[in-house]
């Protein structure tokens, strides 16, 4: 049988000394975190990362969900491919074009999961 392990919460001095980290911003996208902001491991625990302040930058909801676990390098490669992306689609290129098709189609899917 797996071993699980239980997230280990942060108390609410941590969490404000990470949110002073960037001055109230999300490292990833340096937007305002807003409410619902999450406290984001620098090193992901899947790759050894700790449960320490020390480790953890906050993010807003929306860039921890679209994070996941990937490192900084591979953030900014997909950021890459989707200004490629988006200006092909703003060319009106027939590649710009199936980028947009594919990419409503996966909105669709998610948003079609989510309401079940």
């Amino acid at each position: 049988m797996g071993k699980t392990s239980r997230r280990a919460t942060l108390s609410p001095t941590e969490r404000a000394v990470i949110k002073w980290k960037t001055d109230g911003r999300c490292h990833i996208c340096g937007g305002p975190l807003g409410k619902k902001w999450t406290a984001d491991h620098v090193l992901p625990r899947g790759r050894g990362g700790k449960h320490m302040v020390e480790n953890f930058l906050p993010a807003c909801q929306v860039c921890n969900r679209l994070r996941w676990h990937y490192r900084p390098d591979e953030i900014k490669e997909i950021l890459q491919i989707g200004i490629y992306a988006r200006t092909e689609i703003r060319h009106k290129t027939e590649l710009g074009k199936e980028i947009g098709r594919l990419f409503v189609r996966h909105i669709q899917t998610v948003n079609n999961r989510r309401q079940k």
